[in-house]
């Protein structure tokens, strides 16, 4: 079997929606997921309206077992995830890889791991999506 390289770092991205005030029950799970991830070289970067980055920072702040880095981004309360992703793009220091994702799932403890390892090993693959996440190569945005 060929050794793996180590994979690099991943920044995985999580706008939430202009003028949210309050996150569910299944959404703090799934941020959660996300802070829980095994990969050892990933970074979350939520983007957050002033209304809603208490309630992420208490989350961060409460959760126990985080594995990876998570950083709050300050975005102005009318911008949409589609904004908030571009200002992410275009002014946000990012990794080898770059995930979008949304809070509607729970994310495995190795989601990021595999699909990057799989990556890794297959060049030719541009991007791995789901209804949930799109993961890509920053070189290939």
């Amino acid at each position: 079997m060929p050794s793996v390289s180590p994979i690099e770092k991943i920044s995985v991205v999580v706008a939430l929606p202009a003028n949210t005030e309050h996150l569910s029950k299944a959404e703090i799970l799934s941020l959660q997921s996300l802070i829980k991830q095994s990969h050892n070289n990933m970074e979350v970067l939520f983007l957050v309206n002033p209304k809603i980055e208490a309630v992420v920072d208490n989350i961060l702040k409460s959760t126990i077992g985080i594995n990876v880095s998570s950083k709050i981004v300050r975005v102005k309360d009318e911008t949409t995830v589609d904004e908030a992703f571009e200002y992410a793009l275009n002014k946000l220091e990012l990794g080898k890889y770059v995930a979008f994702c949304n809070l509607n799932c729970i994310y495995f403890k190795n989601s990021f791991h595999n699909k990057l390892a799989f990556l890794e090993q297959n060049p030719a693959t541009n991007l791995i999506v789901s209804n949930n996440f799109l993961l890509i190569p920053k070189a290939r945005l």
